[in-house]
């Protein structure tokens, strides 16, 4: 082989290599902190990023640098955080979030990076919290708001994040104190 042919050779496969790099690192104390790939100097594919004690904190995947797929978030003690999607670095689509406990918080929708739509939230016991819908990223439309026992708080309209009209306040057995 000619030594013109094997300096291509050798080019190219260096090239390669150095275009599609897996990437660790580590925090000082020498646990994994990142794992990842680049391509042509940008985040590619799946990445995982870890809390200093080596439990998994996230996880998903990078397309030209941005995220771009189903994220998850976790406590340090492994929990689940959240999970949810996102579409060149916005919040896109639903995503619930959990307590430390494991217990839903809430659920909810985003679009193009702002709340939209209904959204539940719950106590750390489980119980409803309070349901409303957001629009553009501000609380519109009908909301309740319930006590830890199940009984309605208050509830009442937003209008582009304002309240509006008259809300209804209830006691902890339900009886309605003021309007």
């Amino acid at each position: 082989m000619k030594p013109y042919k094997i300096t291509v050779i050798i080019i190219l496969f260096l090239n390669f290599h150095l275009s599609f790099a897996q990437t660790k690192e580590h925090y000082e104390n020498g646990q994994l902190k990142s794992e990842g790939k680049y391509v042509d100097g940008m985040k590619e594919a799946e990445w995982k990023y870890y809390y200093e004690n080596g439990q998994l904190e996230s996880t998903g995947h990078y397309i030209s640098d941005s995220f771009n797929s189903e994220w998850k978030f976790y406590y340090e003690n492994g929990q689940l955080m959240g999970v949810g999607y996102y579409c060149m670095n916005l919040m896109e689509g639903e995503w619930k979030k959990y307590y430390k406990n494991g217990q839903l918080t809430l659920i909810g929708n985003y679009k193009s990076g702002k709340k939209e739509g209904k959204w539940i939230f719950y106590y750390e016991t489980g119980q409803l919290k309070g349901t409303g819908f957001y629009k553009n990223d501000e609380e519109d439309g009908d909301w309740i708001y319930y006590y830890n026992n199940g009984k309605v708080d208050k509830k009442g309209q937003y209008i582009n994040g304002e309240k509006t009209g008259k809300w209804k306040y209830y006691d902890e057995n339900g009886k309605l104190i003021k309007t």
